[in-house]
């Protein structure tokens, strides 16, 4: 075996990058919510600066122009890295968040209103909020709470 042949059968052997598959938003989301940096650091940077500042700030109002300063890249190129690599668009995402803070807040502290809950994760409108929980989490915060029971 020559030196091309040789270079080329170890280049198959160990490619220079691993792929990975996409994952569902709501992994990321776990991530997140487990701090789990390990896994971010399979993203773009700019991408894994916009998650690491949700995941600190998710209750405060963001816009994609402050997301996508501090994350050092322009507004439609943040974006395309949410729909690219995330699958989904970045508040639809910063929603996800909020409403998986609200599941553990609601199942950890019963005693705390839901209204409380919802302005606590970052939703000023409550039927906004009701809405939300119920399309992504499949039933409303309060029948959350009573099935914990």
């Amino acid at each position: 075996m020559n030196a091309l042949q040789e270079s080329v059968a170890i280049a198959a052997h160990n490619p220079p990058f691993e792929i990975h598959a996409p994952r569902s938003p709501e992994y990321w989301v776990r991530c997140l919510q487990e701090h789990d940096v390990q896994a971010l650091n399979h993203l773009p940077v700019g991408l894994r600066r916009a998650l690491l500042f949700i995941r600190e700030r998710y209750s405060e109002a963001i816009s994609a122009e402050q997301l996508a300063e501090q994350a050092c890249v322009s507004v439609s190129h943040l974006r395309f890295l949410f729909r690219d690599h995330l699958g989904i668009s970045f508040k639809l995402f910063l929603q996800r968040v909020r409403i998986a803070h609200a599941q553990q807040l609601l199942l950890e502290l019963p005693p705390l209103r839901v209204t409380t809950v919802a302005l606590s994760v970052g939703f000023n409108d409550f039927s906004h909020f009701q809405k939300c929980f119920r399309q992504i989490v499949g039933h409303a915060p309060g029948e959350l709470r009573r099935a914990q029971k």
